[in-house]
């Protein structure tokens, strides 16, 4: 009975806290206490929901297991958010003001620093989430030509949704993701219960 209690004052105390059960289970899928931590403030202080950049970090990188990619076009993605090399210097002008940290879209913090606030500069310039994540995917300027891929609709989707039909080229990458997620809120739940 005591644990009863325990299980429901814990749970309680996570949703009054900043950071709910929900999106604790999130946050938990990020192995790195700093870039967890960092990416908790990041989504607060832009008022981003969680959800929509932890999938997007598993979207890009596999939560930071596949961290460079070549693209077509001759340019590179890197790090936990895919920050495209096109973008590296136009970003270091907008974004970047952090002192004691050195600018490379290689290091995972500077590139969740940087992702964050793109992505609040695109919902600021577009007011929705849908052409945000469209944007910030195919790239604004294919946005607004009206020339961005159906798979950047697919997407999107995914990122506000965490689902996507089964014909779609990210059902399979979907598929793992929710079976990771609903693995971590077992866990929780089991550790919260235990303690």
């Amino acid at each position: 009975m005591k644990r009863m209690y325990m299980f429901i004052f814990m749970v309680v105390s996570f949703m009054l806290s900043a950071t709910t059960l929900e999106e604790w289970s999130y946050l938990n899928l990020i192995e790195d206490p700093t870039i967890k931590y960092l990416t908790e403030e990041m989504c607060n202080r832009y008022d981003i929901p969680v959800e929509y950049v932890v999938r997007l970090m598993y979207v890009e990188s596999t939560l930071g297991k596949d961290t460079f990619r070549l693209e077509s076009n001759g340019t590179f993605s890197a790090g936990i958010m895919q920050i495209n090399s096109v973008n590296e210097k136009p970003f270091e002008d907008m974004f970047f003001d952090l002192e004691d940290v050195e600018y490379n879209i290689f290091n995972d913090y500077v590139n969740v620093y940087i992702g964050c606030q793109y992505l609040d500069h695109l919902y600021n310039e577009l007011g929705n989430w849908e052409e945000t994540f469209i944007a910030y995917n195919a790239g604004i300027g294919n946005l607004n030509r009206g020339t961005a891929p159906e798979c950047s609709y697919d997407y999107s989707v995914f990122i506000m949704t965490g689902r996507v039909s089964p014909d779609s080229h990210l059902y399979k990458k979907s598929l793992q993701f929710n079976t990771l997620l609903i693995e971590n809120k077992v866990d929780n739940m089991i550790y919260c219960a235990l303690r």
